[in-house]
This record gives C-alpha cells, structure tokens and sequence, in this order.
C-alpha cells in the first residue's frame, strides 16, 4: 500500500511541477511582450493604439493571471508533495502535513486579496 501511495504521490508531483513550469513561461511571456509593446506605444505617444491594445489583450492578460494564479497555487501544494516524498516513516507527517494546511491558508489569503481586488477596484 505505501508504494502505492508514494508512486501516486510520485506522479502527482511530477505533473503538478511540469504545469507550473509550462504556467509559468506561459504567464511571463504574455506579460512582458504586453508591457513592452505597451512602453513602446506610450513612449511613441501612441495613446490611441496603447488603449486599443490593451483592450484588444484583455482575454490574453486575463489568461496570463490565471496562469500565474495556477502556477502559484502549484508551487505550495508541490512543496507539500516534496516533503512527503523526501521522507520516510513519521517524519513524513510531520513535515508534509504543516506544509499542506499552510499551504490551503496562503490560498484563502490569495482569495481574500482577490475579493478585494474585485470589489474594491473591478466593481
């Protein structure tokens, strides 16, 4: 039953890191070519097509928070995931099980500073 656990823990960790990575480019890379194209048009005193932009990469930029909202969210649960396969016996516990319940708070503050976020600026 434990190689059972440790195998499915095993391959959970190796995906949940492969998608935060994959999030992670894909986040970084829509977001500086936005602010560079972004600086660029501003800078050219290009105000029209800066709003034009910016409007026609809503969807884009949404996405590119998402992702990083994900790839957040994959680097505290892979952390869990790392201390559980790191040790053995009890000490696994110990270690994994305080990693993950700090881990599920950070993502209740996340969501608080978001409801903010959205009632406070999106409303």
């Amino acid at each position: 039953m434990q190689i059972k656990i440790e195998n499915a823990a095993t391959c959970l960790f190796a995906f949940i890191c492969m998608f935060s990575i994959a999030s992670a480019a894909y986040s970084v890379g829509v977001f500086s070519l936005v602010v560079i194209y972004s600086k660029t048009a501003l800078g050219l005193g290009l105000d029209g097509p800066f709003s034009t932009f910016l409007a026609a990469s809503t969807a884009l930029r949404a996405s590119a928070f998402r992702s990083t909202l994900s790839v957040m969210i994959g680097f505290l649960f892979s952390l869990s995931l790392s201390t559980f396969l790191r040790e053995k016996g009890i000490i696994r516990w110990l270690e994994s099980v305080p990693t993950f319940i700090i881990s599920v708070l950070a993502l209740v503050r996340f969501k608080y500073i978001m409801n903010l976020a959205t009632t406070l600026i999106y409303s």
